[in-house]
């Protein structure tokens, strides 16, 4: 995939969540305004950006998606449920296409029919008519070829080989949706011929609007249909193409005819306004600029009537320039009025040919003029963003505190030949160890900040990812009848951009469990005296160095008797410790595999699967889970996660002749201890320990190394576990270090013993432990 594919994948994945939210906001408030134009804005860009590539079917789609949306914005067409369920439809199918083109750089098979059924119930929307009406309508449009040479096409060459007619009518509105409708037709590739359409009627001068588009186009390409459709796929929905090239083809003409009266008149009242904004008396800033709308307006005066006038050279300064267009007014008057007027060389563009005349090609663009008709034409198209999973948006003041460290690294670097150098030469030992020293406490320092820059740079809002989830409840409280609200709190709460990317899955589960398990229909909440509404919140905020969720609904809570009899009844516990269980650690019961409180399975839950993989998945991430419930007014669970998992603190150990590490987080202290006061209970080893009772491992045992002596006294690493303290018993405490630690690839990848490794400074390999694996295995 080319780079400006991918950068309109990742734009538009970033559009279509914009416009879900926009969606979903829409049906709590269908008049907000700014939320209509927000989701219209979304759309149009999708759009046009979609025109750059071979995607028709996806072009043709979003643009029956951007008129349904253009007339709900004029108010012609009023926003309700079924509206926003075909959009959301057209989301999703935007979603597969894109995922498809993200794997082949193709849209699949079938898409063509796909977006010809899609596109045509968008349009359904926007008429009175039926299905059947609008089908018609666009089998006549597809009409292939004239019975006759059109009357207003002069004779062109290669008629006998068969050119392309278009029919192009612009919407009234082109100009609002980034649209320049002559631009367009003049671009159009073998453009042999053109004429201008107007309407049936023009309104009064004082009521034309020049922002509302009123005319059409007729054109003659002697290029093929395909290209010429390709041209116009922006705006497939407003042109016809169709084939002439017929042998009676009318004999050439001597002469262009006169522009008829109704131009005339009309003409001729144009300029007397031209005349009269010339003589008024503007102020020094603006007066610039109304002389140039002033001989623009001239300009395409001058082509409509296909007269002979032309500005002698491009004027810059104001005196001059007014002076050029009142003489320019003049020969227009008089060259109406059937006299001849000189015509100089120019020194600037040529002309554009006269209309009803073939022309050779499409002229060059013209510059912008810097005035309100050229911002509203061409509204400035933002930069593809990056995809969100592989690429970040940073703030340009994250950035640059990246390159001030990177230069007093370069000068730190460059200080350590010198140190080689005065290490061959040294006398003295102890100042050469001093000045090594103090250059590793600078590199120490450049260091820790250039971490925390980076750091920076990766923390992104958790919002990013919440607010995807409006969606999901919307259509699972539909399908099962109930009524929720979703509500976010925090959504500003940064972290790092990998915790943020791995919270979805398992806020998806709390999610579901809280629609299908929690919260109740709307008749058996009336009637336990809640609101028919129930409301699922998430709650985001730092504590500490962590970055906590709180997921909690308002439902009927969570039966603690329940659970444990569920849990006996599949073997996940006995009865005697189910019976000495507090509340709080039944509820922890939940996130054991297999079990589930729900009797039917759906395609939602009830088969045990669903807090399991959080629990797993929020451990994964070196996080804690936590739940409580109140039955009959809901549940709440915690995840509290580490606002990084790149750079972490670990507390290094040895065991036998290997190095390990433990998460500084998970340690409580460390002790040295008497084997004297060790206790045995149920062939278990217990230490008391402030007055507490810590079991302990034996890492030796564990690990399987070789037997030694007994020491004196036994290295004890206290640490905590979902709550729960154990005390490691190791052979030697290590220094404290700041190291990465990488997932387990190749054969060790399936020990669930070890969290990953790290690389020190030696080259040696460190082995981070997972804490909670090994105390199961000690104990299970």
């Amino acid at each position: 995939m080319n780079s400006l594919l991918a950068q309109f994948v990742s734009e538009c994945r970033d559009l279509i969540e914009t416009a879900s939210r926009c969606l979903l906001d829409l049906e709590n408030d269908s008049s907000n305004k700014d939320q209509i134009d927000e989701l219209f804005r979304a759309v149009h860009t999708i759009k046009g950006a979609s025109g750059l590539f071979e995607f028709k079917p996806l072009t043709s789609t979003v643009h029956a998606g951007e008129d349904l949306l253009d007339a709900v914005r004029a108010g012609d067409v009023r926003f309700n449920s079924d509206i926003a369920d075909l959009l959301l439809e057209m989301l999703d199918r935007l979603v597969e296409w894109l995922d498809q083109i993200d794997a082949t750089d193709s849209l699949p098979a079938g898409a063509e029919d796909t977006s010809a059924e899609l596109s045509r119930r968008l349009r359904l929307q926007l008429e009175d008519g039926s299905a059947d009406e609008v089908e018609a309508e666009e089998t006549a449009e597809a009409s292939p070829a004239f019975d006759a040479w059109p009357e207003d096409v002069p004779p062109l060459p290669g008629a006998d080989k068969g050119l392309t007619f278009v029919t192009y009518l612009p919407s009234p509105n082109a100009f609002f949706t980034g649209d320049d409708p002559l631009q367009t037709v003049l671009k159009t590739p073998g453009l042999m011929w053109m004429q201008i359409q107007e309407p049936e009627s023009w309104p009064d001068l004082e009521a034309l609007d020049p922002f509302i588009v009123q005319i059409g186009f007729l054109a003659v390409s002697d290029a093929s249909q395909a290209e010429v459709e390709e041209h116009f796929s922006y705006v497939a929905s407003e042109i016809s193409i169709q084939t002439i090239g017929l042998t009676d083809a009318p004999p050439a003409e001597e002469a262009a005819p006169e522009p008829d009266a109704a131009l005339k008149e009309l003409a001729t009242k144009l300029l007397a306004s031209q005349k009269e904004l010339l003589a008024s008396e503007q102020h020094d800033i603006s007066e610039h600029k109304c002389l140039e709308s002033i001989d623009q307006v001239l300009e395409r005066l001058t082509n409509a009537l296909e007269l002979v006038v032309v500005r002698t050279k491009p004027v810059h300064d104001t005196a001059s320039l007014r002076e050029t267009l009142e003489h320019w007014i003049h020969d227009i008057e008089v060259e109406m009025a059937g006299g001849a007027v000189a015509v100089e060389d120019t020194e600037d563009d040529e002309p554009f040919a006269p209309l009803g005349e073939p022309i050779a090609a499409a002229p060059e663009p013209q510059p912008a003029q810097e005035d309100v008709s050229a911002e509203i034409a061409s509204p400035a198209v933002s930069t593809p963003s990056p995809r969100a999973s592989s690429h970040l948006r940073v703030d340009a003041e994250r950035v640059d505190p990246l390159m001030n460290l990177a230069g007093e690294l370069i000068v730190a670097k460059n200080a350590m030949p010198f140190l080689a150098q005065k290490a061959e030469a040294a006398d003295n030992a102890g100042d050469l160890v001093r000045e090594i020293k103090s250059q590793h406490n600078t590199i120490n320092r450049i260091a820790e900040e250039l971490q925390a820059a980076i750091m920076q740079i990766r923390m992104v809002p958790v919002g990013n990812i919440l607010s995807r989830f409006n969606r999901l409840v919307r259509d699972l409280s539909r399908k099962l009848g109930k009524d929720i609200q979703y509500l976010v709190d925090g959504e500003d709460t940064e972290a790092d951009k990998a915790i943020v990317d791995e919270l979805s899955e398992p806020v998806v589960h709390l999610i579901r469990n809280s629609i299908d398990h929690g919260i109740e229909d709307p008749k058996a909440r009336e009637q336990a005296g809640k609101p028919r509404q129930g409301t699922i919140r998430i709650r985001a905020y730092h504590k500490e160095e962590n970055v906590v969720l709180e997921i909690s609904d308002d439902g009927k809570g969570i039966d603690v008797d329940r659970v444990l009899t569920k849990a006996v009844e599949r073997g996940l516990l006995d009865q005697e410790k189910a019976a000495n269980m507090s509340r709080s650690e039944a509820l922890q019961l939940v996130f054991l595999p297999g079990l589930s409180t729900k009797e039917e399975v759906s395609d939602l839950s009830g088969r045990g699967v669903g807090m399991d993989s959080v629990g797993s998945m929020v451990r994964r991430m070196g996080g804690q889970i936590g739940i409580d419930s109140e039955q009959g007014f809901g549940t709440t669970v915690t995840l509290s996660l580490p606002l990084s998992m790149s750079v972490q603190r670990l507390m290094m150990v040895e065991v036998g002749d290997g190095l390990y590490s433990v998460p500084v987080d998970s340690v409580v202290e460390s002790q040295k201890i008497d084997p004297a006061k060790i206790r045995r209970h149920r062939n278990a080893e217990m230490v008391v320990l402030r007055d507490r009772l810590i079991p302990l491992v034996r890492l030796r045992d564990l690990f399987e190394c070789p037997d030694i002596e007994e020491p004196q006294t036994l290295s004890v690493m206290v640490v905590d576990v979902d709550g729960h303290e154990s005390g490691l018993v190791v052979d030697k405490f290590h220094p404290g270090l700041d190291a990465i630690v990488k997932p387990m690839t190749g054969v060790l990848s399936g020990h669930q013993m070890y969290a990953g490794t790290a690389l020190l400074g030696d080259g040696s390999i460190l082995l981070a432990l997972n804490l909670r694996e090994m105390i199961e295995c000690q104990y299970h």
